[in-house]
């Protein structure tokens, strides 16, 4: 087949209501990744009534899709495996000048994230048609708005300073849950290490780096366990629990920074923003030794 013969599908940011859509209505779908790598996909997926576990394979310009349908017992029993690298949305379908469009609205921590979906009969259709209004930014190519990834990493990174990482560090202490808490810039307030998302490093990568140089802390990250809050100062942080290895005696910002060890309920007293306190408290209670 010719390529400028076949089929084509934009993708976009919805900017506004699309004629025809209306809340409370359409499909509900919910989807989770048991595993992701460069190569592989393995997820439960959840159609409406229909379940289905699905493996997808990448090789080269290769792509396969293996489906196998599943019970709704099976699904119930494998969903929780998910946890923290699944989306949940409702999908509606709708027509706009004759054309199929799709619309995902996401809820849970992918709220309030709404993408559109245009399909046009032949690639030069595509090419050459008008953009409505209620369609924002183009992401037809935008590998962060897949779905592996948004299930794996979340909502893509925002550099505007109004999105932050911040890492917990944690151990155990006689089987006691204790964490590590610095003290702020200012230095009169207790806070986790977290900073601003830089161009070319992941959220991890940020937590990671955050906790080596403000509490000198070298670890890992516990993986599954992600939470985020809306700071007191507006900012949105995502929190990821960081399994203690060492603590260092010398780091960057030793001179600036104080750092405590506590166990659980006296650093979650010692933390006066709620949001952050809420998030750790979520976190801890899922650690385990």
């Amino acid at each position: 087949m010719n390529p400028s013969d076949s089929t084509l599908e934009r993708r976009f940011l919805l900017a506004s209501d699309p004629p025809g859509l209306e809340k409370g209505r359409g499909r509900s779908m919910q989807q989770g990744y048991l595993a992701s790598d460069r190569g592989r996909d393995i997820l439960v997926n959840k159609d409406g009534w229909r379940c289905e576990q699905i493996v997808r394979e990448r090789r080269r310009r290769v792509h396969t899709t293996t489906r196998l349908a599943i019970s709704h017992a099976q699904f119930e029993t494998l969903w929780p495996l998910t946890e923290k690298c699944r989306i949940i949305l409702t999908r509606h379908a709708l027509k706009w000048k004759g054309l199929p469009l799709m619309v995902d609205v996401y809820a849970g921590d992918h709220a309030p994230l709404r993408l559109a979906t245009i399909r046009f009969a032949t690639r030069t259709a595509g090419e050459i048609w008008d953009k409505p209004s209620f369609l924002g930014e183009e992401i037809t190519m935008r590998e962060d708005y897949t779905a592996a990834h948004l299930a794996t990493h979340g909502l893509p990174i925002p550099h505007d300073g109004t999105c932050q990482a911040g890492a917990l560090p944690f151990l155990f202490k006689k089987r006691e849950l204790h964490v590590v808490l610095v003290t702020s810039s200012s230095g009169n307030r207790w806070i986790v290490p977290k900073g601003q998302l830089e161009p070319r490093m992941t959220r991890q990568e940020v937590a990671l780096m955050e906790a080596a140089e403000e509490a000198g802390v070298v670890g890992a990250i516990e993986p599954g366990h992600r939470h985020h809050c809306r700071l007191e100062d507006g900012r949105l942080m995502h929190l990821y629990p960081l399994r203690v290895f060492a603590l260092l005696k010398h780091w960057p910002e030793a001179a600036a920074r104080k750092r405590l060890v506590l166990p659980i309920r006296e650093a979650l007293a010692e933390v006066e923003d709620k949001a952050l306190a809420g998030c750790i408290r979520r976190i801890a209670a899922r650690l385990s030794a």
